[in-house]
């Protein structure tokens, strides 16, 4: 065995071992051993991303730009994704650029950047970085308000069963504890006391979190309408993807929409003297919505 240490400059060197007698005279060669010195770093990749920054997905697809691949010394190279700075996923080996990178995702933040690496073993400074968010809860009502139009302080429900709201169009506003996709309205069910459903329109969210639609309590509705009423929110989607389960809340406000009817104890005629100076009228006011008005 020999061995001998050589100190290249860089470029491409090759070169050949020979063997020779005691006199110098050659006895063999080998063939041609090529040596690539190089000590250049790959330049910085750039990225295009054109994904959500928030989703409930597994992965998000980047595109990797590997300027001056074409001009590399020491190909392929391999491009390494990392999320949070650890990688994440397996290295791609590229000779041509883009590249397409799958990258998968972990729970909450993925700050996600990527290193190019030569087969000299020369890596890039790293990228700049894409940034999403991994939600895969459910999104929920965190609280429901009801006011009049146009009124500013809204009414948390439920409300105090003691308090009727009467006949009258009412903003009902619905929270949620995130960002929602905000081209998918909740659906809104109202049933009024006396099973009657009341309609919701106009909804339109006015936050990113925020919902707000316009529920009609009729006048005079009756028995069908009066009475405690419940709400069901269903539908909903958040900014990532999540479907939000059905929230019921039962005993959300408490209707009167009937008018209080008045009558005289006695419809008959009274008959006045010339001496008297009063009359007395006596009746009666009855409020059938149970508010007792």
């Amino acid at each position: 065995d020999w061995s001998v240490g050589i100190s290249p400059d860089e470029g491409t060197h090759e070169y050949v071992a020979v063997s020779r007698d005691s006199l110098g005279i050659e006895i063999s060669r080998s063939g041609v051993f090529k040596v690539i010195v190089d000590r250049a770093v790959p330049t910085t990749p750039t990225l295009s991303y054109s994904g959500p920054t928030t989703t409930n997905g597994e992965s998000v697809t980047v595109t990797v730009n590997i300027p001056d691949i074409e001009t590399e010394t020491s190909p392929p190279v391999k491009v390494q994704a990392f999320v949070n700075g650890v990688a994440a996923g397996t290295p791609q080996s590229a000779t041509t650029s883009p590249v397409t990178m799958s990258v998968p995702l972990v729970d909450g933040t993925n700050r996600i950047t990527f290193e190019v690496i030569d087969a000299a073993g020369n890596k890039s400074t790293m990228s700049d970085a894409v940034n999403v968010f991994k939600d895969t809860t459910a999104a929920e009502v965190s609280g429901m308000f009801i006011s009049r139009p146009g009124v500013v302080a809204s009414m948390p429900l439920p409300l105090d069963p003691g308090y009727f709201l009467g006949a009258g169009i009412f903003k009902l506003q619905v929270n949620f504890g995130k960002d929602m996709n905000r081209t998918v309205n909740p659906v809104i069910t109202v049933q009024a006391g006396g099973g009657s459903i009341l309609s919701v329109s106009g909804g339109v969210w006015v936050a990113s979190s925020t919902f707000v639609g316009e529920i009609v309590v009729p006048k005079n509705g009756g028995a069908g309408y009066d009475g405690a009423a419940s709400i069901n929110v269903s539908g909903a989607v958040d900014a990532s993807g999540n479907a939000m389960a059905d929230y019921p809340l039962g005993n959300a406000f408490t209707i009167d929409s009937s008018n209080a009817v008045a009558s005289f104890e006695s419809n008959d005629t009274i008959f006045v003297s010339a001496s008297s100076t009063k009359v007395l009228l006596k009746g009666d006011v009855i409020d059938s919505g149970g508010s007792g008005v």
